[in-house]
């Protein structure tokens, strides 16, 4: 599979009882594949599949790939801090069907470079596309670049999420293997793309996924004065997803948009009144267009 442009980190969701709503998950696929997203990554973070039992993980990406009809990739997430249990996922999704897998490197535990790296060899061995997620904000652990690069090496590896923030770890991984390298970042999307990275896993394509598939196809055909201008039209929108942790202002976004219920499971609660007042003003010009209700008026730039 092709692992460039935007790629969506697609939410899990709930019905009212907190059980998975597979009509609303049905939606939300469809609307990707109509949006031309590159492929959909399933129960990743933002899918929040640590809440997630090992039986709806697997119902969830059983159900993903009947509606995707192979239309669209369908990426797993399944890493963990538990290898065998990585592994035992990862094999799961392969005997699914999965294109790949995107895995997160052991969290908590927080390994070492080498224990990090006898954990992929493991996973290797499943015979499975393998994508790499580095997340120290997330995992509280941080590779250094060569370690990363041995990484890239491994046959089974097809790219890397990129998601430290750190432009110099993200250039050196850039320059030094022919692997794509992704932003798991979307406000970072355009200046990634810019200095040689191939796309996005999003967050924000959940809400606007035809507009930023376009705005990642700019930036790869290098017409960056393009892609500004509809980056700069969706800024304060993405602005607001970051307000508090992901996934709880994408799913009240969506919940605007009717597409999703704004349920999460716990630990994760509702945003803020506060921070919903601000995602239903950045959200304000999105749905007039689709002729939903609109949020009392207010200017987006008095958000930030």
């Amino acid at each position: 599979m092709r692992c460039e442009g935007s790629i969506v980190a697609l939410v899990t969701p709930f019905d009212e009882d907190g059980s998975i709503d597979m009509r609303a998950l049905c939606m939300l696929i469809e609307r990707q594949i109509e949006a031309g997203t590159q492929a959909i990554v399933i129960c990743g973070s933002t899918g929040e599949t640590p809440t997630l039992s090992d039986t709806e993980q697997r119902e969830v990406l059983e159900e993903s790939l009947r509606i995707a009809e192979g239309r669209i990739p369908i990426i797993a997430g399944t890493g963990g801090y538990s290898t065998a249990a990585t592994v035992a996922k990862t094999r799961q999704a392969k005997e699914i069907g999965a294109a790949a897998c995107l895995v997160v490197f052991p969290y908590y535990n927080r390994p070492t470079p080498a224990g990090v790296r006898k954990h992929f060899e493991a996973l290797a061995n499943v015979g499975i596309s393998l994508i790499l997620y580095h997340h120290p904000g997330r995992t509280g652990l941080r590779l250094p670049a060569a370690d990363l690069i041995d990484l890239l090496a491994m046959d089974e590896v097809i790219a890397i999420k990129e998601s430290s923030g750190d432009i110099d770890l993200f250039l050196e991984l850039i320059h030094s293997s022919d692997k794509p390298v992704l932003t798991g970042d979307d406000l970072h999307t355009i200046p990634f793309i810019a200095a040689g990275g191939k796309g996005v896993i999003s967050v924000i394509a959940n809400v606007i996924p035809k507009e930023w598939k376009q705005m990642a196809d700019f930036c790869l055909q290098g017409d960056f004065v393009s892609a500004r201008e509809l980056f700069d039209r969706f800024y304060p929108l993405c602005k607001t997803m970051t307000l508090e942790t992901n996934p709880q202002c994408v799913k009240f976004a969506l919940s605007l948009m009717g597409l999703s219920r704004k349920e999460l499971r716990l630990p994760l609660i509702e945003p803020l009144d506060s921070t919903q007042e601000k995602i239903r003003i950045a959200m304000q010009p999105l749905l007039a267009q689709t002729s939903m209700p609109v949020a009392r008026a207010h200017t987006i730039e008095s958000i930030f």
